[in-house]
């Protein structure tokens, strides 16, 4: 396969998602696979997907429907009994609270939902003096690619609140350009990665901040040279036996901004590099499509994504003949929308006046 209609791609993943569509659910109710029961990723990936592949949720979907979907995504809001809510979901696929919480803000800002509970996620760095003894002391920079999920969908998602103070963005992006490694463009410098590639895994979980905030990132070369030296020779850059991985989809972003970035520097490498990985990734679908989707949908998602950033790195081979406009997961900034999503701090009512 020398090429492909993003069109047949978003009719297949459509088929797919409605499948596992739960017929006696709210819309927007999708479980992990036939006869499997639904979850939240699901759900969520549901919305994210539609979007990567063109659709204006807002606009497509009735509004009955979109706050079913709403309804469906909260109830996997964690309420414990006698505890406060802190505004995580739970059911998230192994990942951590944090991870959840970027998901759902991306799913509910494309459908115009809210979270059910004021998020207190933040509490821990949402001030300037908070957020850089905060990733010193709670991330584990020897595991960066699990473990900036907590950047991802914390400490981005705060920097898109209407709690977000003046200064913490000015703070958080000296940390940031502090500690990248000036030679690799990864993080954290001078702490060692039990393995290396979750170095390109990590630093793409904290790429976007720059981008949406329009901040130069301090070492973007040294950040493409990275990233095509760890292109395997396979193609892919995390298994070859799988190379539609969301370690896949973190290189072709890196590539998206270095074309942004840089846009001459090694061009003719990187279009290298992504010429061999699409051969990979359109043999993987013309011929193990069926394999695909027999996944969970988050991994499907990640599939999606890497056909959305081909589309704008590869596009004589990746196009869509319908002519709508693939985005992913990262560059889309539909998928930061926290301060329309977020729950308000209630106000306090006004005491009453005791009459005499």
């Amino acid at each position: 396969m020398t090429s492909i209609d993003l069109a047949e791609v978003r009719s297949r993943v459509l088929a797919f998602f409605r499948a596992l569509q739960d017929r006696e659910g709210l819309y927007g109710c999708i479980r992990m696979a036939k006869g499997k029961r639904p979850d939240l990723y699901s759900s969520v990936d549901y919305a994210i997907a539609r979007t990567i592949m063109g659709e204006d949720l807002m606009q497509e979907v009735k509004a009955k429907e979109r706050a079913e979907w709403t309804e469906h995504i909260n109830s996997f809001a964690e309420a414990l009994h006698n505890h406060t809510p802190d505004g995580s979901y739970f059911d998230c696929l192994d990942h951590g609270k944090l991870h959840a919480n970027g998901q759902v803000i991306s799913a509910l800002g494309v459908i115009g939902g809210k979270q059910k509970y004021v998020s207190h996620l933040y509490d821990d760095f949402d001030t300037a003096e908070k957020i850089g003894p905060w990733l010193d002391s709670n991330v584990d920079w020897t595991t960066p690619w699990g473990e900036s999920h907590k950047f991802w969908g914390g400490v981005h998602c705060f920097s898109r609140s209407k709690r977000c103070p003046p200064d913490w963005l000015d703070a958080c992006f000296a940390w940031l350009d502090a500690n990248v490694d000036p030679d690799t463009g990864f993080w954290r410098r001078g702490v060692r990665a039990k393995e290396r590639i979750h170095y390109l895994g990590g630093a793409v979980h904290i790429l976007p901040i720059y981008e949406h905030r329009h901040r130069p990132f301090p070492c973007p070369r040294q950040l493409a040279d990275s990233v095509l030296d760890l292109q395997r020779p396979e193609a892919s850059w995390l298994d070859s036996r799988d190379p539609v991985s969301y370690m896949d989809l973190d290189a072709l972003y890196v590539f998206h901004l270095i074309r942004q970035w840089l846009p001459v520097y090694r061009r003719a490498d990187i279009q290298k590099a992504v010429d061999r990985y699409t051969d990979t990734a359109l043999a993987f679908y013309a011929e193990r499509a069926d394999e695909l989707y027999a996944r969970h949908p988050h991994f499907v998602l990640a599939a999606v994504g890497i056909f959305g950033l081909l589309s704008r790195l590869n596009p004589k081979r990746v196009q869509d003949s319908e002519k709508l406009a693939w985005s992913d997961i990262f560059s889309d900034d539909r998928f930061h929308q926290t301060c329309s999503v977020e729950m308000d701090e209630p106000v306090p009512a006004p005491a009453r006046i005791k009459s005499s």
